[in-house]
């Protein structure tokens, strides 16, 4: 579970994820996760009138349709795969929470690392 402090309705949120599959394996320096969870956030009620996104052009409009805060039941996916070696090269692929008003977006990193060994005499 996490929690990030703000203001109820934009700032604030809530998430907590119950994990529904994890899966390591290694083939030598070659190591697989897979994750899935199961995710719930929270981001609190918006004040009525509180204007959100981009300005409406009369000022006196309310919400041009009705603001999401909450998300129950969403599935996020994961996928890591790394060559461990003295230069550990990685990927990272996840998605955003499916059960959402947009459809999930794939997110994705790169990474690489250098590991220097010292040698005892």
């Amino acid at each position: 579970m996490r929690w990030r402090s703000g203001d109820s309705g934009t700032s604030r949120l809530r998430e907590s994820s119950l994990p529904l599959l994890g899966y390591e394996h290694s083939f030598g320096p070659l190591r697989l996760e897979l994750r899935a969870e199961r995710i719930a956030l929270d981001a609190g009620d918006l004040e009525i009138g509180r204007p959100i996104g981009s300005a409406a052009s009369d000022p006196n409009t309310t919400y041009r349709f009705a603001p999401t805060t909450r998300l129950d039941d969403g599935l996020r996916p994961s996928l890591n795969l790394s060559l461990e070696d003295q230069l550990t090269w990685g990927l990272l692929l996840d998605a955003t929470p499916s059960s959402g008003e947009l459809s999930p977006r794939l997110d994705g990193a790169l990474s690489l690392a250098q590991s220097r060994s010292d040698s005892a005499s």
